[in-house]
């Protein structure tokens, strides 16, 4: 236990995405992840175009 604090068990995370015009309506994405995510962990919207250039260069 790192400074007395308990750690989270290194689990996989579930990202659900919802639309923002209607928060009550069934998620419009759910993505399982191999990994899990820092709390407070942040994203960016980009477009498919933005995501495909960023992929050839990598």
């Amino acid at each position: 236990m790192p400074h007395g604090k308990p750690t989270a068990p290194a689990a996989p995370a579930r990202k659900w995405s919802q639309a923002a015009q209607d928060f009550t309506a069934a998620p419009v994405a759910r993505i399982k992840l191999n990994h899990r995510v820092p709390l407070g962990f942040h994203g960016n919207w980009v477009s498919a175009a933005d995501l495909d250039a960023a992929i050839k260069q990598s």
